[in-house]
């Protein structure tokens, strides 16, 4: 079959979810599983799509249903037709029953501990709902590459992990230090700064890494040391800062901790500034610029909350 520029109806949402179906599912039979349709009714709805656009999607053989170049082209944007529609019925539920659309919004945990109340109280009276989603900086970024969440908020190290793609805005919000935590005992804790030959010395200390991998602070810090052939002693992994610093206070490790995280530093710990400027920790909105259940004036909304939030903790970018 042959590709043409034209055609002369345009294809409906059914003809979109048999494709995505099959293409995730890998045969008729398996999309028509999962859609509840029969395989009939697959077939007639890519039968109708494949004629729309002049076009064969579907490669057929005894090991399944692969979809061809063409289709690989197409299946993203119909996954967001798909998921547009969804969304629009979603909204006009919600305003024939009464309730305000609801934003998703990702949170890693330091957000949420310091942030999240903040921009709530900055929403009290919005014309939408927040609901509130917790998770590691990679379950976040995947999550709303597929578009489970409407907004995340998000951390790097500076110039890494910049989100470039379309239909994306990725609004900066903090640059905050990264400090090194150490026991009042230890041979640092009179010092207000050290250099990155100085950090390299601590290779040999026990130290306290993240539990959840790649996170990026963690991968910087094992490469500056990597870089010089040194290895860390890791020795203790937890997510938890205010566990991590507990650690520290009790003499059993150092660590490094963002500023975010050291409003409540238990006694016996000291912090020590890095001259290394690649100890920043870069928190970011990440907003999607194309529709979502909320419209563009509901996102800025939500945008003016978290740099006000974030105004109160530390000095905004």
């Amino acid at each position: 079959m042959q590709h043409s520029s034209s055609f002369s109806s345009p294809p409906d949402l059914r003809q979109f979810a048999a494709l995505v179906a099959v293409a995730e599912q890998g045969s008729i039979s398996a999309a028509s599983s999962h859609l509840g349709w029969s395989d009939a009714t697959v077939n007639y709805h890519l039968r109708n799509l494949e004629s729309t656009l002049g076009a064969t999607l579907l490669n057929r053989s005894k090991r399944g249903t692969t979809p061809t170049p063409i289709a690989k082209q197409l299946i993203p944007q119909a996954k967001a037709a798909l998921n547009t529609a969804s969304q629009a019925l979603e909204t006009v539920l919600n305003s024939a029953a009464g309730r305000l659309p609801e934003l998703r919004l990702g949170l890693f945990p330091t957000a949420a501990s310091h942030l999240l109340p903040r921009i709530t109280r900055r929403l009290r009276g919005a014309d939408f709902s927040v609901q509130a989603i917790l998770a590691e900086v990679s379950t976040l970024e995947h999550r709303f590459r597929a578009r489970e969440l409407d907004a995340a908020l998000i951390f790097s190290t500076p110039g890494k992990n910049n989100w470039r793609a379309d239909g994306v805005t990725q609004k900066l919000v903090i640059a905050e230090d990264v400090l090194l935590a150490v026991p009042t005992i230890h041979r640092f804790a009179r010092r207000s700064q050290i250099s990155t030959a100085e950090l390299l010395e601590t290779a040999e200390d026990a130290w306290i890494l993240g539990s959840s991998a790649p996170d990026p602070l963690d991968e910087m810090l094992l490469q500056i040391f990597a870089g010089q052939q040194a290895a860390l002693n890791v020795r203790i992994r937890t997510d938890d800062y205010s566990v991590a610093l507990g650690m520290v206070a009790a003499g059993l490790a150092v660590t490094t901790v963002p500023r975010l995280a050291c409003r409540n530093v238990p006694n016996g710990v000291h912090l020590v500034g890095l001259a290394d400027a690649r100890f920043k920790r870069e928190i970011s909105l990440l907003l999607p610029t194309e529709r979502t259940a909320l419209n563009s004036e509901q996102l800025e909304t939500l945008s003016r909350a978290v740099s006000a939030a974030a105004n109160e903790l530390t000095e905004p970018v």
